[in-house]
């Protein structure tokens, strides 16, 4: 008799796997001491098909620390760092977003990250589904690795994306590089020179005019 109530909030550092477990104390007892319980914490868009929605302007902010890579995960071609489609390390620590263009738009978007501090990796794909992300079915439409020297941030930039649809960002650090805090930025870039704002709205013009 006497016992109370006394809920507890417990906040984790990091996705992983811990063991919980719940002490009584009553003045003149031995502590009671319950049997342990195994949770795992995992981050809300791990994977490809948990996938965050994000909007133009700065999102977040968000975390990739104990982020892991899916069986069959796509990632960017192993290459240039400063080119436009391609990544220069492999992938480690990926989160997704989706990102869906809106009616109006240029069909041009820019992806990068506020405030860019962070030797960060981003790409854009198109897939019907989000599995296709996992079977090599979908298409990538723009990576970057470092778009500026130190601290090597990262920003890509995506033509001709089509009103309407739905697109997929991979995030990750180089390397094993994480960030507990980033927020993703999405800015529409506008026509690729002013002759372009007289064409009718589903001309696009392509990436390299």
């Amino acid at each position: 008799s006497g016992a109370t109530n006394n809920p507890q909030d417990i906040f984790f550092g990091a996705p992983g796997s811990y063991e919980v477990q719940l002490v009584t104390s009553v003045s003149g007892c031995a502590n009671a001491i319950s049997n342990a319980v195994t949770t795992t914490v995992t981050l809300v868009n791990d994977n490809v098909c948990d996938a965050v929605p994000v909007t133009i302007g700065v999102n977040g902010p968000y975390s990739n620390v104990g982020a892991t890579l899916e069986a069959g995960e796509v990632q960017p071609p192993n290459g240039s760092c400063n080119g436009n489609s391609s990544w220069c390390t492999v992938a480690s620590n990926t989160v997704w977003f989706t990102f869906t263009v809106p009616m109006g738009g240029s069909g041009r978007y820019g992806l990068g990250f506020s405030p860019n501090n962070w030797d960060s990796q981003v790409a854009i794909w198109s897939a019907s589904s989000c599995g296709d992300l996992l079977t090599g079915a979908a298409v990538l439409i723009a990576a970057n690795d470092d778009s500026l020297g130190s601290p090597f941030n990262s920003y890509a930039a995506a033509h001709c994306l089509t009103p309407g649809q739905t697109y997929y960002i991979q995030v990750d650090g180089w390397s094993s590089t994480t960030n507990p805090a980033f927020g993703l930025r999405i800015d529409d870039l506008g026509p690729a020179d002013p002759s372009f704002a007289v064409l009718p709205a589903q001309v696009c013009e392509n990436g390299a005019s």
